[in-house]
């Protein structure tokens, strides 16, 4: 007597465990129209912007400079700064204001204290 009232509960939860189990739909994701105004202004007027927001004038900056300040010296050749014409560079032949100073140890891949031209043209 008591399986055929078992049987019918079961039967009866069926549907409110299929219910349960059915895949939330989600809505799009929609970009706020002030980031995208902003992107917009602000690749069109070179990487700046200035938006007018509830708290008042927000400026919006957007990428990168177009160009480093330092990017001669990623153009540097071993003989550019090579002081004793040996052919490779040592720290001490590199000032320490050049990006290849603070990078010397990257650089310098099989770490012997020296950067030769083919390290060099791998870092560039």
């Amino acid at each position: 007597m008591k399986t055929p009232l078992i049987l019918m509960t079961l039967l009866a939860a069926a549907p409110m465990a299929q219910a349960q189990t059915r895949a939330v739909e989600t809505s799009p994701v929609v970009q706020n129209p002030i980031t995208y105004q902003a992107q917009t202004e602000a690749r069109l007027n070179g990487g700046s912007t200035q938006l007018q927001a509830g708290t008042g004038p927000v400026i919006v900056n957007w990428g990168q400079p177009q160009a480093l300040s330092n990017a001669a010296d990623y153009r540097v050749t071993v003989a550019d700064l090579d002081a004793d014409g040996d052919g490779v560079l040592t720290r001490d032949e590199i000032p320490e204001s050049h990006a290849l100073y603070s990078e010397f140890r990257l650089v310098d891949s099989n770490r012997d204290g020296r950067i030769t031209p083919e390290e060099l043209a791998n870092w560039r």
